[in-house]
Parts: C-alpha cells; structure tokens; sequence
C-alpha cells in the first residue's frame, strides 16, 4: 500500500508504533520513505537515527543525526543522538563536544535530557562524565527518583559506596514503592557485608517484582543466614519466583 499521503507527523507516529513493537526494520522503512518524500523535517532524521541506534547501525544513525542538524543545528535530540552515535564509533571528544552543545544551549535544567545523556555514558563506561550530567537531572527535578538511582549507580562504580547509598535512598525516601531503587540498596548492602540491613530492603520487594535471578539468590542466601529457624519458610515465595522466571528456560542456562 502506498503511504505518501501521509504527512511527516503521521510517518513518525506509525514509525514509532513499529518501534515499540519490536519491528525496528518496518519502522526504518517507514521513516526512510518518510525522510525522501520530507527531506526538510528534522524529526523525521532525528527518528530515523534513533531507530538505527538501536539497530546498532551507528555510521547510519550518524549520517541521520548530521541531516537533522543540517536543517535544525540547535536541535537538542539531534545533537544527544549525535554524541551517542559518535562515542560509539570511537569518536569521544566530538561525541562529548555535542553533549556539551546542549548544555550551552540552555538545556541543563531539562532533567529528561540530563538523564538521557548521563545514561549515555554510563553505559559506556565514563562514570565521571555521567556523573556532572546525572546530578544535572537531580537538581533540575528535586522529586524525580530516575535520576537518584542512576547517579547512585555511578558512585557506586566509583567506588563512593556511602554517597550512593544516600541517592538510593533519597530515591526510596520520593517512592517507597520505588522496587529498583530498594533493590539496588539492597545489593549495594550486600556487597558492604551489611547483610540484615540488605536483607531489610530485598523484603520489602514483593516477590512478584523480582526480575533478577542473582537478586533472588542473594535473598535465599541471606534468609538462610540470618532467619535460620524460620528460613525454610521464609524463601518459599523466592523459590517459587525463580521457578516463575526459569520457566522454560534449557537445562543447561538453568545450571549457569
């Protein structure tokens, strides 16, 4: 069926449908046919980008980034895509000199884009510059809890275990449903040889929201160690979780 009724809007909005789906090449399809028929409309490049991101193409999502701020150069999405892609081709001091862009823009208050940034170089690696970034995002939102928790990882990394702990639970402190934030206090706890204080937070997880394996072994292990008499008991609903996430799973991945 052809699609060049569409508008720009309506090619990002079906694009991005495919995205969330999973379906990354109909979507890249969808907003290359869009960016020949608009060559002009930077979301469209801007989402292209984005999408080959994920495809791990990052020369293509570079060559989107690049059109995108040929037609927009202040265009704050554009120059965060672009610093991701560039750091990923080995291109660090361009890749940061685009994120600097962005705060000389203006955008340091813009707590999603700090956050967006940061992870960015945390998941590369480049803990002190996902640090001045993270902390950004915490003062641009003083209720926020994404920000705390990506900022504890990070000091966590750096070896500043007390400072984390206090962004874990300052995270907590916002939302004491937060489940990730406590899980994470919970390990960092454990890893300090704190183990009823970890034990504390990894119980206030309901079962159910347990997604890590190694988690729910930790909590076994730590109700056998601390609540010998009641342990048995005590790690019925972990076990059945585990069984709950294993299911399915090949023996061997099991064993691993």
């Amino acid at each position: 069926m052809s699609l060049e009724f569409w508008g720009p809007d309506e090619y990002d909005r079906h694009a991005q449908t495919k995205y969330e789906a999973g379906e990354l090449d109909s979507a890249v399809r969808i907003l290359r046919e869009g960016v020949a028929i608009y060559p002009e409309v930077a979301e469209l490049r801007v989402s292209l980008g984005y999408t080959e991101l994920a495809r791990e193409e990052y020369a293509w999502a570079r060559r989107a980034f690049e059109g995108a701020l040929r037609f927009e150069p202040d265009h704050e999405d554009a120059l965060v895509g672009m610093g991701e892609s560039l750091i990923k081709l080995g291109e660090r001091g361009r890749g940061f000199r685009a994120f600097d862009t962005v705060l000389e823009l203006g955008f340091s208050t813009d707590a999603d884009l700090m956050i967006s940034i940061g992870r960015i170089l945390l998941r590369e690696g480049l803990f002190e510059r996902s640090e001045r970034f993270l902390r950004l995002a915490a003062a641009a939102d003083p209720e926020g809890t994404e920000a705390p928790m990506d900022l504890g990882s990070v000091l966590q990394q750096l070896d500043r275990p007390q400072e984390a702990s206090e962004w874990f639970s300052r995270a907590i402190e916002r939302d004491p449903d937060n489940h990730d934030a406590r899980a994470l206090l919970g390990n960092l706890l454990y890893e300090q040889g704190d183990r009823r204080a970890a034990l504390a937070q990894f119980r206030r997880i309901p079962p159910g929201a347990l997604w890590d394996t190694l988690t729910i072994w930790q909590i076994v292990e730590l109700v056998r160690a601390c609540d010998a008499e009641t342990a048995e008991a005590g790690i019925s609903p972990y076990l059945l979780r585990l069984e709950e996430l294993l299911a399915g799973m090949r023996p061997e991945d099991r064993l691993i």
